[in-house]
């Protein structure tokens, strides 16, 4: 009888439970199958949308604006230039091409292309600015970059630097400290560093200043301080500064030559 009793508790607390758990495995068999039959889709979707994008004809770039101050350039060649290399549109447009055909231009520095919805485009263009003729083949820019436009075109109030290969950015460097050392008293016609690393300079209505190879620095010092000095306004009667001495300088006059010693002139190189 208690066993009976103890049966009948264990069905009813069992068989309840059993019933619940039983139909939720067998609610909507078919909502999985519905899931991935949606994702299917969605994905197909934004492949459509996708492939739509990228099709040259879906918002093709109808715009080109060229920004810039231009010397040397001008805002109808930069577009043409552009307009050559456009092959897709809004979305799919390779702006890496368009960067490459511009900085294929010498005079070009810097290319910043940005796109305007829903078809434009705007080209920045950084045109290069020489500050020297290099080696009287190339020019070049603040940076010590040597750029060789074709033709060099008439530039004018700008030094020529000459050097052997690989030396633009310590010529460079040379002609701005001597440039600063030099600030109203001269100005800098020509700076030279021949293959054995000896320093000449040519000034503007002015003389040329031998600096040789040894130091360099100091020899300038002497030349803007006590040269210049004893020079005065004469220095364009002057033919050439020679300062290649321990203690002293040589300078030739137009006229003739004329030796100056400070203290001794033993030569060095």
């Amino acid at each position: 009888m208690s066993a009976q009793l103890l049966v009948d508790s264990v069905t009813d607390e069992v068989s309840p439970s059993m019933t619940r758990q039983q139909p939720d495995s067998l609610i909507e068999p078919g909502r999985p199958l519905l899931k991935y039959v949606f994702a299917a889709l969605l994905v197909l979707i934004v492949g459509i949308i996708f492939q739509r994008l990228l099709d040259p004809l879906t918002l093709p770039i109808k715009q080109v604006r060229i920004e810039g101050n231009f010397q040397h350039l001008s805002n109808e060649k930069m577009r043409d230039m552009v307009s050559a290399v456009i092959k897709g549109g809004f979305f799919n447009l390779n702006v890496m091409s368009i960067k490459e055909e511009l900085l294929s231009e010498a005079w070009v520095e810097q290319v910043i292309v940005r796109r305007v919805w829903p078809d434009g485009l705007n080209v920045l263009v950084k045109e290069q600015i020489p500050v020297a003729i290099w080696n009287q083949t190339s020019l070049l820019n603040n940076e010590s970059v040597v750029f060789t436009p074709s033709p060099l075109g008439p530039l004018t109030g700008i030094p020529s630097l000459i050097g052997p290969d690989k030396s633009e950015e310590i010529v460079h460097q040379r002609y701005l400290q001597l440039s600063e050392a030099l600030r109203g008293k001269a100005r800098i016609e020509e700076l030279l560093l021949n293959d054995r690393r000896a320093w000449k300079l040519k000034l503007v209505d002015g003389p040329l200043v031998i600096l040789g190879r040894s130091s360099v620095d100091l020899r300038i010092d002497r030349f803007t301080g006590s040269v210049l000095s004893s020079l005065g306004d004469d220095l364009s009667k002057v033919k050439q500064i020679d300062l290649r001495y321990t203690n002293g300088f040589a300078i030739q006059r137009l006229e003739n030559y004329e030796t100056a010693d400070e203290s001794g002139l033993g030569k060095n190189g």
